[in-house]
């Protein structure tokens, strides 16, 4: 097998439970910061199997992956878990003073972008990988050498599009959790702002 296969393989076998055990250890339920880290975890994966790691464990291996992903996540966004968790009940207060704030609405912007970067390479990919299924299906039941040939060249092509489609998604996850991160960032700093103003936050450093 090869190294995108396994890693195919895989995410299709953990994705589903990575998520789940990424949100057990959020502050609060968080679907798409959880889908996020999920890709984060993932890619992580993908990078170090490119390096040529032999994954023997492999949940054990993703569920430490993802721990690490959660707690670089809090160490990014704030230096205070305490400061995450009064920032979410404050956040629905910042999309509304966008305005008065250009650099969050700008990085709301970005953290939009790139979702809908990662759902295109999402969608590619699938569309890429179908295509390398059909040809590999025609070149194994072709009879005559110049369509086994024709067939093989075409999952051969097809293969190519399909390693370049996994790079993008690879790096289009990328992109959204770093701009989730800035965001989130943001985010906390202007409701710390928003409550000191109010004298909520009175005596925290």
């Amino acid at each position: 097998m090869t190294t995108t296969t396994d890693f195919e393989a895989l995410y299709r076998s953990y994705a589903r439970q990575i998520t789940s055990h990424i949100t057990a250890r959020l502050f609060r339920p968080d679907a798409q910061l959880a889908e996020d880290l999920t890709s984060e975890t993932f890619l992580t994966l993908w990078r170090k199997m490119g390096a040529g790691l032999a994954v023997e464990r492999p949940r054990a291996l993703l569920m430490l992956m993802a721990d690490r992903a959660v707690a670089d996540h809090f160490r990014r966004a704030s230096s205070r878990e305490s400061a995450t968790d009064f920032a979410a009940t404050n956040l629905s207060e910042v999309p509304a003073g966008a305005a008065a704030a250009p650099h969050l609405a700008g990085l709301l912007a970005e953290l939009e972008a790139a979702k809908d970067a990662l759902t295109l390479a999402a969608d590619t990919y699938r569309a890429v990988n179908k295509g390398f299924a059909v040809a590999s299906a025609c070149a194994a039941q072709a009879k005559q050498p110049e369509a086994v040939t024709r067939w093989q060249a075409r999952r051969a092509e097809a293969g190519e599009a399909r390693a370049r489609a996994l790079d993008g998604f690879a790096e289009a996850a990328r992109a959204v959790a770093v701009a989730r991160a800035a965001w989130n960032a943001a985010a906390v700093d202007h409701s710390a702002l928003v409550l000191v103003g109010r004298g909520e936050l009175a005596g925290v450093a």
